[in-house]
């Protein structure tokens, strides 16, 4: 039983997450004045079924979202939060952000979601510094 996940033969693909996939997108509040921006990336992951340690068995590899968030409406200093998205609430995150919607601590933004060019370089910036950040290989 292996320590850690074992790579898979076939890396998971939802396609659920392909609108979204390492996609930033512009925050906007009913007023329509911008308050923030978020980069969404799917992600490789695994539940630890059973063991401890190296003796821990894992479950098939599934996609989640890893959204990351740059919000400052101006209320006090800026937030910078990150979090993941599994199962029904994958699903409920999914449907919200195709209808232009994103809700973050019971508030609700129209988010619009940007061209690949310009996700790229909101990447840059909301991940500097950070383990996933510019120098990270997205393909492994």
């Amino acid at each position: 039983m292996p320590w850690t996940p074992p790579p898979p033969d076939v890396p998971p693909h939802d396609a659920r997450l392909d609108p979204f996939r390492d996609r930033a997108g512009v925050l906007l509040t009913t007023d329509a004045v911008e308050v923030g921006r978020v980069f969404v990336a799917a992600e490789t992951w695994w539940t630890r079924e059973a063991g401890h340690l190296w003796w821990s068995r894992w479950s098939a590899p599934t996609e989640i979202v890893h959204g990351h968030l740059v919000l400052a409406d101006g209320a006090g200093p800026a937030t910078v939060t990150d979090w993941l998205s599994t199962g029904e609430e994958l699903t409920e995150d999914l449907r919200e952000w195709a209808s232009g919607s994103f809700s973050y601590a019971g508030t609700a933004y129209r988010v619009v979601w940007l061209d690949e060019e310009e996700s790229a370089r909101v990447r840059e910036v909301i991940l500097e510094g950070t383990p996933d950040g510019p120098g990270r290989d997205r393909a492994g």
